[in-house]
């Protein structure tokens, strides 16, 4: 058996098996949004709601309904992708994962008192460029087709 015939998925070039492990990410990143997004959803609905209602703590009902709000687009956002794979899910799902980083790396900025605003804005630089490559990218691999044919 030839080498090239391990890696056949339907195509005979190399862009074929990119574009289905490209769609695989990215049906796993969307579940794991999904699921990041009920487990909030959950979170906020059966502790952080009642007891800042209970406790009339406002910054507590406001951190509730931004959580429900983050917690819906998330949720949203996952079962988008799952539903119909487009341009537009996967630019929203490309979001999703640029906010996560950001906030991963923003917040070991105030362990280092001595950081300067400017690695803030130099990290949400990078986390914008990484966004808008990766879907330059996806969209290059997975949505070819329906730009040459002027659907997308």
């Amino acid at each position: 058996m030839p080498l090239s015939g391990l890696c056949y998925v339907g195509g005979n070039d190399f862009t074929s098996m990119t574009s289905r492990s490209i769609t695989n990410v990215i049906w796993v990143l969307a579940t794991g949004s999904a699921l990041l997004g009920l487990s909030m959803l959950y979170s906020v609905f059966t502790h952080d709601f009642s007891r800042s209602i209970a406790a009339r703590d406002t910054w507590g009902i406001v951190y509730s309904l931004f959580d429900t709000f983050l917690g819906g687009y998330f949720t949203f956002v996952g079962l988008l992708v799952w539903i119909r794979l487009s341009p537009q899910a996967v630019r929203q799902l490309l979001t999703i994962l640029a906010l996560m980083l950001l906030w991963s790396i923003s917040g070991k900025f105030h362990w280092a008192p001595h950081v300067s605003p400017y690695h803030f804005l130099g990290t949400a630089a990078s986390c914008y460029l990484f966004y808008k490559l990766a879907f330059l990218y996806c969209r290059r691999q997975l949505f070819q087709d329906e730009e040459e044919a002027g659907v997308a």
